[in-house]
């Protein structure tokens, strides 16, 4: 089903593209054969406008430029202000072209100044305004999604947080020591630069001095495994969390670790591989 969709989303795309390149040859053709008729007829002005809007169309082919070359040299006779203007949009297209939006609105203006009753390069300079206002206003409007899902990023994972540390208080004050220092973690794994998680760790392990060796030595081991974990030192991490299984080995929070751990050097060594 998911092939036959894309086969078919893959054919009306073809089929859409192929009708805007068939309305796009159809429009050139169309404004090429009036630009030749009104050349013919020594109509120079009106076929020049022409070749213009066969060029707009399809600024790739050198044809409608060639012609409107060859206009130019006709029409030498043109007055100051008439070649000031066609110098003018000639700069003006060729700086539209390369997206020189400045440049471009410099030389219509000026073309504007030598022919003031000339509309193409109020419809350029119009183009102009058009593409750079549509475009600030997608990148305005881009940068305001990416900080709406930063924000909903941020939002979550502090209402984690607070949950975690909302859970974990209750447990510390029902003196249930174990599960709270369990949601004393799952909190610091959610914000590692928060000290009071640790503090809180660090204060149970105080009350549970009484802890049978065995527990002690995981306990300790978990705390270097941790420590090594926060710092990146994933052998000492590994090596510490296995002293804690030895110790305990009914405890599965090594293992978690030890799979985080995991996790992360295969990441990490997959994606140095790809780059």
């Amino acid at each position: 089903t998911r092939e036959r969709l894309a086969k078919e989303a893959a054919e009306a795309e073809a089929a859409r593209l192929a009708a805007i390149q068939a309305e796009k040859d159809k429009n050139y053709a169309d404004a090429i054969a009036r630009a030749d008729n009104l050349f013919n007829e020594k109509n120079y002005d009106n076929s020049r406008t022409e070749y213009r809007a066969a060029l707009n169309i399809k600024p790739e082919e050198a044809y409608p430029q060639q012609r409107i070359d060859e206009i130019g040299n006709i029409l030498a006779q043109l007055s100051a202000a008439q070649k000031a203007y066609e110098d003018a949009v000639a700069k003006g297209d060729r700086e539209f072209k390369n997206e020189g939006w400045e440049a471009a609105i410099a030389a219509y203006n000026e073309a504007k100044q030598a022919k003031a009753d000339e509309t193409y390069p109020d419809e350029q300079l119009a183009k102009i305004d058009s593409i750079v206002t549509t475009r600030e206003r997608l990148a305005k409007e881009a940068a305001e999604a990416e900080a709406a899902r930063l924000a909903a990023i941020q939002a979550e994972k502090d209402k984690n947080y607070a949950d975690a540390i909302a859970k974990a208080d209750n447990l510390f004050n029902e003196k249930n020591y174990d599960n709270s220092r369990t949601e004393y973690r799952a909190a610091l794994n959610i914000k590692p630069e928060e000290a009071y998680p640790q503090q809180r760790i660090d204060e149970i392990g105080n009350i549970l001095a009484q802890l049978s060796a065995a527990q002690k030595a995981y306990e300790d081991a978990v705390a270097k495994g941790d420590h090594e974990f926060k710092n990146e030192g994933w052998e000492a991490a590994i090596a510490a969390y296995n002293d804690a299984k030895q110790a305990k080995a009914d405890e599965a929070y090594p293992d978690e670790q030890l799979a985080k751990i995991d996790s992360i050097v295969t990441t990490r060594e997959r994606l140095a591989k790809e780059a």
